[in-house]
């Protein structure tokens, strides 16, 4: 988190590093799959002392987003998992 300060406003700029441990079980509780996905954002807001939260918000969401995509297309090109 950094805030850039202007003449009447100042700006919030976010970065989010995201790190997740995924394993897929089967219906007996065997695990078919591990893995590791990650996933970053970027977020900025100008405004008041709120543009942090706004900013870091942004970023998370960003980096969630990505995690997921991430994770879809590991299962989906993963072997151990039949369709």
């Amino acid at each position: 988190m950094e805030y850039s300060p202007g003449l009447f406003t100042s700006t919030a700029i976010a970065n989010v590093e995201l790190v997740l441990r995924v394993r897929v079980l089967d219906g007996e509780d065997n695990e078919i799959l591990r893995t590791m996905v990650s996933g970053s954002g970027f977020g900025e807001h100008t405004g008041d002392c709120e543009a942090g939260a706004e900013a870091l918000s942004r970023a998370t969401t960003m980096a969630v987003e990505r995690a997921a995509e991430s994770y879809v297309y590991r299962v989906i090109n993963s072997s151990e998992i039949a369709p």
